[in-house]
């Protein structure tokens, strides 16, 4: 995988993650919330527990202390229920606060990777900028040294989006798989001027003059 789609890659898994953290957090207040409306009620039932139990130190009648008691009971059981939850609430909070640490924590681990890896790309692309300065330089020169005309033929093939120059072999120019006239193909041997395919215009050379 190359760079750049690696560290895409990255950014993505990192995008989907933080995704899962949001909802991870979510779950989490939620849970933390309706938490807090339990103990909240928990507090409000053992506040009527204690009132309840002044109540009875002060009724006059068996009848209006059956009834308190009755109604401390039912009480009771809420705050037993309400605590319960709770107790389950709590296991359910540290759970989720554990999946977020450990979302969190692999978030982390991504991010780190990710600068690393982009401080290696960051140092390729210098490298590559550095490489082309001196290759704009080099090309700079040697343009000076090409036939004016025909290098602006040659900048005007190169924008067209095929390579400007083909190589001529066996009486074909290579480039567009045409067949050029006998007498340009022996010409070429000769270099004393640059000749274009008939065909496709393209800057014809024979690899064994290069080569020479």
């Amino acid at each position: 995988m190359r760079l750049p789609e690696e560290l895409a890659g990255l950014r993505q898994d990192i995008i989907e993650l933080e995704g899962f953290l949001k909802k991870e957090i979510e779950n989490l207040d939620e849970v933390e919330s309706w938490k807090r409306t339990h103990e909240e009620t928990l507090a409000e039932e053992e506040d009527r527990i204690q009132k309840r139990m002044q109540a009875i130190d002060q009724v006059q009648s068996a009848k209006e202390y059956v009834a308190l008691q009755k109604d401390l009971d039912g009480i009771r059981k809420r705050v037993r229920d309400h605590e319960t939850e709770v107790l389950s609430l709590m296991e359910s909070v540290e759970k989720r606060r554990a999946e977020v640490d450990k979302r969190q924590a692999e978030i982390a681990d991504f991010q780190k990777v990710l600068m690393q890896r982009e401080e290696i790309f960051s140092k390729k692309i210098e490298e590559i900028n550095a490489e082309l300065k001196v290759l704009l330089v080099d090309r700079a020169k040697l343009v000076s040294t090409i036939d004016k005309v025909w290098f602006r033929k040659y900048d005007f093939l190169a924008k067209r989006r095929f390579p400007p120059v083909a190589k001529a072999e066996n009486n074909n120019c290579l480039g567009c798989n045409m067949g050029i006239p006998p007498q340009m193909f022996n010409q070429l041997y000769d270099m004393k001027e640059m000749m274009q395919c008939p065909h496709c215009t393209r800057i014809l050379y024979i690899e064994e003059t290069v080569v020479s």
